[in-house]
């Protein structure tokens, strides 16, 4: 999961747990986002009894029903992008909606069915009520056979035979008087391509199973009220005769049926007590029954083994109604699939093959395509029958021999119920519409099978790989990036993911999950990661703007403040280090402490008053040294440059670092400059100031007052130096933190600092390199020095002084310091 790595530092002085505390986040985040999704999909995914995930409740379910709602909207864009032209043309559908119940039921098409064997039959047909005689799927069936239809499949339940009752008998012209049932069960006999529904544990009668083509299941059970996914398959118990005869007299419970050792045990109902007994049928060593003489269920005597020995039951593999008709229409193998991890393949002639993606339950999901309302308005190519049309050309082809138009012809065609109230018709939500006649999908299931289009998700550990690659992206965005734009980037990467996985999932049929790699794989890392740069970044805003708002000009606060790579750790730089000493304050002092020790003994001045008089000469003294060094400071925070320190009369700077400065050489320089132009300005007005206390003092001594003392004129001696140097802060959070530069080119400024002397401004040779190339005409005003052999240096050391002195008066430029008077 940590597979990404930082390749920068933060301003932090523990730079270890900077580096650390981000990847910790991204990866709980990350870890919470995939085992959230991992149990999600798991708990819903449908168990063997048909209930989904572990608890319809369960809060840990929620991201999926989420992401089956993303699938929803995809499913409804799908079908609005004219999903309806890449449907098969060779289905059909004939259904009994309100139309046909209504003129079937008051009798307006008894003339079409099947003759009766008596008028009091003959009569009964005019008021029939669902269900209706079986000998009307019958009719149905002859027809559509003639018309050459592939497959006809019902999605009708036949569990039971029909009471014999007058009504329920008719005639066929060549067996004579039948049963409803009889006639239905022949007209399958002879069509050889009719396909019956089994739901769950209730499947069609003996009659009608031995003459129908196939059984076809149309279970199915919603995620969440939405019909999403259905099994191709599901295995059937087909009862034996004789315990299937058992079960209304003897409230046999056939699904919960157990085969121990020796015996079949079914649960029953008491129906007097309203309790739960028991049904036991012994069984041979082989599974069979064993059965008696008169053909009956023999519970006791010996073993009997041969053919009078039945199984109970004979479990089945029943396709799903849609899988089973198209199966049928392309010559697909079904009783011979093929079975792979998550598929199954079913093969046909000439290398035709379908390959069904499953899930972890066994599921597939249906390509929702079809609307019924898209049926019943004709929007599609899938012809939508009518009952009374399907009656009429019956009668007609039976009885005048007329061969009307073959509607059906090559198609396979779903028939089933779709009145409204009417207790037999399958309504519920579908990802296409909220509440629709639910026989539709096995037309989309069928349509799947034909076209060769099937919804494939994503296997578990493939979106366990999105879900941390762009959790990783979205860390890696989020931490290197400013927070503003992070935001923007990964705005811009969501919208680009959901429009890459909805075209998938239009032109591909592919769900790629939405929800989870959302919002645990880019939002939630991104997120948890602002949050913890805002709280960290304004604690080191703080941090930095402490440390330097007082050794750097405000824009270089701010830059450092927005520096993503800065390093204060120690690191090797290329700087230029400035070193500039105020000239004279030694003797300004001196002369200022021996004028105050005179003045206290002229006066007779007591301890308090000699005290009092001391420390307002010390505060003046502090005062004009603060004025100088403050003048120099500030012009090395106007250049750009990084104020070291203070050593006592001394100020040492360098530029180049923290922030990153090519011209590091030529900025520094132009400080020098301008620190001694402004020391010179200064100079100039305190050399008034002491003109006009020159004249003030004339007057204080003619009227017997103390004269008030000259202000001092320093000046300014600067060494400077190029090249290599180590910086970084040194001290720690619980004493004084200074970032500083130190190395053999500081030493070097330093000693070019003291060998300037006063109002001069020496530069080492690289410097002057430096600014040869940066700043050719500075370079050209350099005067070269004799080499100076200094401490600590083997040789010679090459300087050069910068001429700054144009248009400056030498005399004032060159005054000592004027001690004040006593």
């Amino acid at each position: 999961m940590l597979f990404w790595v930082f390749c920068f530092y933060r301003l932090k002085v523990k730079i270890k747990t900077a580096q650390i505390t981000p990847l910790v986040i991204t990866a709980v985040v990350l870890l919470v986002a995939v085992s959230l999704h991992i149990v999600s999909r798991i708990l819903t995914t449908q168990s063997e009894d048909g209930r989904v995930g572990w608890k319809q409740t369960v809060a840990l379910t929620e991201p999926e029903q989420v992401e089956w709602l993303t699938y929803d909207a995809r499913v409804k864009l799908g079908a609005a992008l004219n999903d309806t032209k890449k449907v098969a043309t060779n289905m059909a559908t004939l259904f009994f909606d309100d139309k046909a119940f209504e003129e079937v039921n008051n009798g307006t098409y008894s003339t079409y069915f099947a003759p009766a064997t008596n008028q009091a039959a003959a009569n009964q047909l005019q008021e029939l009520l669902w269900p209706w005689p079986r000998f009307i799927h019958g009719q149905i069936v002859r027809e559509l056979k003639a018309e050459g239809a592939t497959a006809i499949g019902f999605d009708v339940m036949f569990p039971e035979l029909k009471k014999d009752n007058p009504v329920e008998h008719v005639l066929d012209p060549e067996r004579g008087e039948l049963t409803s049932d009889e006639f239905f069960a022949l007209q399958m006999q002879r069509s050889k391509n009719v396909i019956l529904a089994v739901d769950s544990n209730t499947v069609p009668t003996l009659l009608f199973q031995t003459n129908a083509v196939a059984l076809a299941s149309i279970w199915s059970q919603s995620d969440y009220a939405v019909l999403r996914r259905v099994r191709p398959y599901n295995m059937v118990r087909l009862w034996h005769p004789l315990i299937r005869g058992r079960v209304k007299s003897q409230g046999l419970l056939l699904d919960k049926a157990q085969v121990e050792p020796g015996k079949l045990v079914i649960p029953k109902k008491l129906l007097d007590e309203g309790e739960l007994g028991t049904f036991e049928v012994p069984l041979n060593p082989n599974g069979s029954m064993r059965i008696s003489e008169d053909g009956d269920i023999d519970f006791g005597g010996d073993e009997k083994q041969g053919p009078a020995t039945e199984y109970p039951f004979v479990e089945k593999r029943v396709w799903n109604l849609g899988i089973e008709m198209a199966g049928r229409a392309l010559g697909l193998d079904l009783d011979q699939p093929v079975f792979r991890k998550n598929k199954i393949i079913l093969r046909g002639p000439n290398g035709l093959t379908r390959a069904i993606p499953v899930d972890r339950g066994g599921f597939f999901y249906i390509d929702w395509s079809l609307r019924f309302e898209d049926l019943k308005d004709g929007h599609t190519s899938i012809y939508y029958g009518h009952l009374p049309e399907v009656l009429i050309n019956d009668y007609s082809r039976t009885h005048h021999g007329e061969e009307p138009a073959n509607k059906f012809q090559d198609k396979i065609v779903l028939i089933g119920s779709v009145a409204t109230g009417n207790n037999v018709t399958d309504v519920g939500a579908t990802p296409l519409e909220a509440q629709t006649r639910l026989v539709t999908k096995h037309l989309n299931i069928a349509n799947s099978i034909l076209t060769g289009r099937f919804v494939e998700r994503t296997t578990l550990p493939t979106e366990v790989v999105l879900i941390v690659a762009l959790g990783a992206i979205s860390a890696l965005l989020t931490w290197r990036l400013r927070v503003l734009v992070a935001s923007i980037a990964i705005t811009g990467l969501t919208l680009s993911y959901l429009l890459v996985v909805t075209w998938m999932y239009i032109d591909h049929r592919y769900w790629i999950p939405m929800v989870m790699p959302v919002a645990g794989g880019l939002l939630m890392p991104h997120f948890s990661l602002v949050t913890y740069r805002v709280i960290f970044e304004q604690k080191e805003q703080r941090r930095v703007r402490g440390i330097f708002s007082k050794i750097v000009s405000p824009d270089v606060v701010q830059e450092l403040l927005s520096v993503e790579t800065l390093s204060l750790v120690g690191a090797r730089r290329k700087v230029t280090v400035f070193f500039a000493d105020v000239r004279g304050f030694t003797e300004f002092t001196d002369a200022t402490q021996q004028a105050a020790e005179e003045y206290v003994a002229k006066h007779n001045l007591n301890e308090m008053e000699a005290k009092e008089h001391f420390d307002r000469i010390a505060s003046e003294t502090i005062s004009t040294v603060n004025l100088y060094l403050a003048t120099i400071a500030d012009t090395v925070k106007k250049h750009n440059g990084t104020l070291d320190k203070y050593m006592g009369d001394c100020v040492m700077a360098f530029w180049g670092a923290p922030v990153a400065n090519e011209h590091h050489a030529r900025d520094c320089v132009c400080a020098a400059i301008t620190a001694q132009r402004a020391v010179y300005d200064l100079n100039q007005k305190r050399f008034l100031e002491n003109e006009n206390r020159k004249k003030e003092n004339e007057l204080l001594l003619a009227s017997g007052k103390p004269p008030r003392p000259f202000i001092p004129m320093l000046s300014l001696g600067t060494g400077i130096n190029s090249g290599y140097v180590t910086v970084g802060l040194m001290g720690s959070d619980a004493t004084i933190v200074n970032y500083t530069v130190f190395g053999r080119e500081v030493n070097l400024a330093s000693r070019l600092e003291g060998a300037s002397g006063r109002g001069r401004i020496f530069i080492g040779e690289s410097t002057y390199l430096e600014l040869k190339r940066d700043a050719p005409e500075l370079a050209a005003s350099c005067i070269p020095q004799n080499p100076i052999t200094t401490k600590g240096f083997r040789q010679a050391i090459p300087i050069y002084e910068v001429h700054w002195k144009e248009c400056v008066n030498e005399t004032i430029a060159s005054t000592p310091a004027v001690p004040a008077a006593a």
